[in-house]
């Protein structure tokens, strides 16, 4: 019975053909909507809006015994013969959960308007279903939906890499976790059930299974469930990823999920050395190496642009090889004199970003003779004066 924001129960035993009293009192509940009694008839479930609480009653004398692993909401309890229990999370949905421990299996929900009815849930006899009944917002129209495999709670997989994204060659460690409604039961640290990780890169198309991944144990607030790790180095071409299948145990689903992890292209870097100055038509010789910071391949080539004052606007002068290690060396008999400027460019290949430097060096002019002569030493005035002028060699202008 309801009177104001209380619920007034009594509780009887049945034995022997007859009821005995055990107890009676009244409940913060201001809105009762439903009770069940626990499979082992030793608890009372209560469901409420305005008060949904996961205070588990004792029957015998209806004071508060632990704790319902959930608070049990609108409109709708009921208990499976295996002590599971079903409720009402809001008007719209319902849930199934364990008597005791932490969280719940599932939940499922109709949908506004479509809300759960008043003792609108129930269990088979061999608890293999749960039959729910939702009603439209006036109380009619009902329908019937059909629960099975409601014991057990869905396992959400996540996984990432230390470093995303990874660069080709560098080292990683690949971490599986584990997200679900339901928590592990006391004394676990993991969750149970096995694990697989399969990765699939360029050298392994059809994935390769990573055998003993290390397991570190569940910890509060973060990774509860406990996690799996791999380690390795990121593939020098092509994709990276990871296959994680998880079997499920107990009331755990089975999980299967594939994790791509970037792999993305970086530049290296390129130093220079060269002389700050040489001569005009002396050879030269730029030397430069290309450094990775992590494992790699060699791809790609490096081109050279030279740039003078003949050719302002510069000209390519060809590509240089690359030697095992990075390093590269171009020689040059510059022809014409003051700065020339080297810009070596790596294109990067299929594997890696483009990087330019440049080096500079100053070639020697050399100065040209240049004389003055006149065919006398004095003048008369209004006389005539014959200047010569000689220039002696010069690269390109005679002007």
């Amino acid at each position: 019975m309801q009177t104001g924001d209380t619920s007034a129960f009594v509780t009887y035993q049945a034995e022997g053909g007859a009821l005995t009293r055990q107890a009676a009192k009244a409940l913060p509940v201001p809105d009762l909507s439903d009770f069940a009694v626990t499979a082992d008839g030793l608890h009372l479930a209560v469901s409420s809006w305005l008060r949904a609480s996961d205070q588990r009653y004792r029957t015998s004398d209806l004071a508060v015994d632990g704790r319902f692993s959930t608070p049990v909401g609108p409109s709708a309890v009921a208990v499976a013969p295996d002590g599971t229990a079903a409720g009402g999370e809001n008007y719209y949905a319902f849930e199934t959960f364990p008597e005791t421990g932490e969280g719940s299996y599932e939940q499922y929900t109709f949908g506004y308007p479509v809300s759960l009815a008043v003792h609108g849930l129930a269990w088979a006899p061999d608890g293999s279903r749960l039959y729910a009944v939702g009603v439209d917002a006036s109380g009619g129209t009902p329908r019937l939906r059909t629960v099975r495999d409601a014991e057990t709670a869905w396992v959400r997989l996540n996984g990432r890499a230390t470093t995303t994204p990874l660069a080709p060659g560098e080292a990683y460690s690949f971490r599986a976790g584990f997200d679900s409604l339901l928590s592990l039961d006391a004394g676990e640290a993991m969750i149970p059930g096995a694990v697989r990780i399969t990765r699939y890169d360029d050298a392994d198309p059809d994935g390769v299974l990573i055998p003993d991944p290390t397991t570190t144990p569940g910890r509060t607030p973060a990774d509860f469930f406990g996690s799996y790790y791999v380690s390795g180095t990121a593939p020098l071409t092509g994709p990276l990823s990871f296959r994680v299948d998880y079997s499920g145990s107990g009331h755990y689903r089975p999980a299967a999920q594939t994790f791509g992890v970037p792999v993305a292209k970086y530049a290296p870097t390129m130093t220079l050395s060269a002389a700050s100055t040489a001569g005009r038509a002396v050879p030269t010789t730029v030397t430069g190496r290309l450094a990775w910071p992590h494992a790699h391949v060699r791809t790609g080539a490096v081109h050279v642009v030279k740039t003078d004052l003949a050719h302002p606007s510069g000209y390519s002068v060809g590509t240089v090889p690359l030697a095992v290690d990075g390093s590269f060396a171009f020689h040059d008999t510059p022809q014409v004199g003051g700065a020339n400027t080297y810009a070596f460019t790596y294109d990067g290949g299929t594997s890696y970003l483009p990087v330019t430097a440049s080096a500079k060096v100053q070639v020697s002019r050399a100065t040209p003779s240049l004389s003055v002569t006149t065919d006398a030493k004095s003048y008369h005035s209004g006389a005539t004066v014959k200047v010569t002028a000689h220039l002696g060699a010069t690269y390109n202008s005679r002007s």
